[in-house]
């Protein structure tokens, strides 16, 4: 007879056999009990961290008191209560009440039985868990019983259900983990009735953890481990599991391999007793054409994720590749992940490679901007100079590599056809003014492209996923400036919401995002939109005024005919900057002087090449600032004419000459570029394409 019951000690951080044996069976409502909780700010804590400080409920004052003590058999609260019985401890998400959500619910263990009548009878582990609501004086608590019955010897199991009929089970639906040493305990008493019924005491090996390691052994006793492969082979085996890996199959690997069509080495098969997922790998790899099985050996004994992709998620296509793929909602990111990878090992070796890949698969995560790169390179990569991708390969997924990459999609988009984008009237409603906030819709890739320029970040990148409703961008503009991009994804809602070059937002800006969020009832998806409890300086919203914002020709979507109309004497600042925007937008060659033609000055010349840019060149020869350093970024871009660095550099000069700060500062990146003996090719993608964005600085010449 098996009938033990464990409980949590705080002071060693573990679950313990529970001594008291009035613990073990009384009713959990009627044992003493002191619940240990510790706040956070949920999806928010990367912004604002809370001391870790722990509290505890004191059902006489109904309110959370801070601790002061805590002994294995006792807790005291600041407030001079004190608590003894079964101990736990929870954490609670928190929100702002602003914001409009309340931290979800919470299950915290108390207490852990196993009970057997006798070997041959079921198993039975129960869990006593109180579900924790958030409340402003503390805390309110719920009692639940959590359990599941096994009988190896009838070989059936039943988990019971939780919040009604047809919900998930109680593990999948509360999260709640067992601990170690429950399953260590349970799973001895399983394989001693499973050598009571069939005569062999299973040998368990696998590594696998928690709830998912008891309930796939009562499935598959002698190989649980192909209990965890079912929904990743489901495209071979359908419907038929029990078929082709009956229940006391004692060599499934072989049967693995045969229906994979592999042969692989002897090392897998070890690394398969301890992880399932070992087989997996070993087929990313194939794919990717990885030979040396010595490089890939410490792989096999993850099992967590790929390069941030849960590995539960994946599957085996059945077709004669055999490759591994993902669910949809980490699909087109693998996609992306997986060429990128394999054209790092085509450049760099194996060894290399898998040093890196190793580092993000077993303790490092990728930052958002390092997956933008992936993605950029998977669907621009054929565009991409080889100046950049040296860089890429040397560098890594930096934020500088991201950068250049961003800028050379987006001028390498230019060439593209611009699309217009269509909206649905209920996505179309997203457009409005919140207190001179301007909302905005991108109604064509080349309005896309600008905020990008103007942000200085990588929306053009996300041209294919924007025409194809993947993503949805909307700008937000105030007093004439890009001050905020918010990108939504029709699955998840709200993913990105940052301001220039990809700075968190603050202050006004953020409390007008965070308005326009509630007021279209938005998903969020993301800690963008957070603001700490103790900012200070914002209006009051309950007063903002909302307007309707139907879609209105912006500076950016008038062509350079519309601005050549405007009367010289009429032209403001940033003029020549819009002018030299519009004609480098439209521009589709470059046209040359034949080698024989003589010319009586420069702007002769220039008028024969590019006869458009005849204002610019007018005000940058009778010297107007503006115009000559845009006339810089003419000849650097080489969009209209041929790229010359010497001009590049004399009109700059010229410009630094009349006080223009930006034009001091390029002009001495350039010589420093020339002065490191850069190559042509090499400066014109370091630096030139991305100096196409000077002619979008809605920062400093507003529109």
């Amino acid at each position: 007879m098996l009938d033990v019951a464990f409980q949590y000690d705080y002071t060693q951080d573990k679950w313990v056999p529970c001594l008291s044996e009035n613990y073990v069976h009384q009713e959990i409502e009627k044992v003493p009990y002191a619940l240990l909780l510790r706040y956070k700010n949920g999806e928010y804590e990367r912004q604002v961290k809370l001391p870790e400080e722990t509290y505890v409920f004191c059902r006489k004052h109904h309110q959370t008191e801070l601790v002061t003590e805590i002994r294995p058999d006792s807790v005291t609260s600041a407030a001079g209560c004190r608590f003894e019985g079964l101990v736990s401890l929870g954490t609670l998400e928190l929100k702002p009440y602003g914001y409009g959500q309340r931290p979800q619910e919470i299950y915290v263990p108390f207490r852990w039985r196993i009970y057997q009548k006798e070997t041959s009878g079921p198993i039975n582990i129960a869990a006593d868990v109180a579900e924790v609501h958030y409340d402003r004086a503390g805390a309110l608590v719920h009692w639940h019983n959590f359990s599941l019955s096994a009988h190896m010897g009838k070989q059936c199991m039943v988990i019971n259900q939780f919040k009604g009929a047809g919900s998930k089970d109680w593990m999948s639906d509360t999260h709640v983990e067992m601990p170690e040493i429950v399953v260590d305990t349970a799973m001895e008493a399983l394989r001693e009735s499973t050598k009571l019924a069939t005569g062999i005491k299973p040998s368990v090996l696998s590594q696998m953890k928690g709830n998912a390691r008891i309930t796939a052994y009562i499935e598959r006793p002698f190989d649980l481990n192909i209990v965890f492969l079912k929904p990743i082979l489901r495209d071979f085996i359908r419907h038929n599991f029990d078929e082709v890996f009956p229940y006391d199959c004692k060599d499934n690997y072989t049967k693995l391999c045969q229906l994979l069509d592999i042969d692989p080495p002897k090392s897998l098969r070890k690394a398969y007793s301890y992880n399932p997922y070992a087989i997996i790998w070993y087929m990313i790899f194939k794919h990717w054409w990885v030979k040396d099985i010595n490089l890939m050996q410490k792989f096999f004994y993850l099992d967590d994720c790929v390069a941030g992709f849960p590995l539960r998620e994946c599957y085996i296509m059945n077709d004669q590749s055999k490759h591994v793929d993902f669910c949809w909602r980490y699909g087109r990111d693998w996609h992306a992940m997986s060429h990128y990878c394999v054209w790092r090992i085509s450049q760099e070796g194996e060894k290399k490679f898998l040093r890196w890949f190793y580092q993000v698969s077993s303790t490092d995560s990728l930052q958002s901007w390092q997956w933008d790169t992936i993605n950029a390179f998977y669907h621009h990569g054929s565009a991409l100079s080889d100046g950049i991708k040296r860089i890429l390969l040397r560098d890594g997924l930096t934020q500088y590599v991201h950068d250049q990459i961003s800028w050379e999609v987006t001028a390498y988009s230019k060439g593209l056809e611009d699309v217009q984008i269509s909206y649905e009237p209920s996505i179309l409603a997203y457009q409005c003014i919140i207190n001179d906030y301007e909302f905005h819709l991108v109604q064509d890739t080349h309005t896309l492209r600008h905020v990008g320029l103007t942000l200085q970040n990588c929306v053009a990148t996300y041209r294919n996923a924007v025409i194809e409703h993947r993503s949805i961008i909307v700008a937000v503009r105030h007093e004439g400036k890009y001050v905020a991009c918010i990108e939504i994804q029709p699955e998840r809602g709200i993913v990105q919401a940052l301001g220039p070059k990809n700075q968190r937002l603050s202050g006004e800006v953020l409390q007008v995002c965070r308005y326009w969020v509630k007021m279209e009832k938005l998903r969020v998806d993301t800690d963008h939109l957070d603001f700490p409890d103790t900012a200070q300086g914002f209006f009051d919203l309950e007063t903002a005024t909302v307007e309707t914002s139907p879609y209105q020709k912006t500076v950016e979507d008038t062509d350079a005919t519309e601005l050549v109309a405007v009367d010289k004497d009429d032209t403001q600042p940033g003029y020549y900057r819009k002018l030299g925007m519009q004609l480098l937008h439209g521009s589709k060659q470059i046209i040359s002087a034949p080698p024989w033609m003589q010319f009586q000055d420069e702007q002769a010349y220039l008028m024969y090449v590019f006869p458009q840019g005849e204002r610019i060149y007018d005000a940058a020869f009778k010297g107007n600032t503006e115009a000559q350093m845009v006339l810089g970024l003419m000849y650097c871009c080489g969009g209209m004419f041929r790229r010359d660095t010497e001009k590049t550099l004399m009109w700059f000069s010229k410009a630094a000459q009349n006080g223009d700060k930006s034009a001091q500062a390029e002009m001495e990146k350039l010589t420093k570029h020339i002065g490191d003996e850069t190559t042509e090719k090499d400066i014109e993608t370091l630096w030139g394409l991305s100096r196409i964005r000077h002619l979008m600085q809605a920062e400093k010449y507003p529109a």
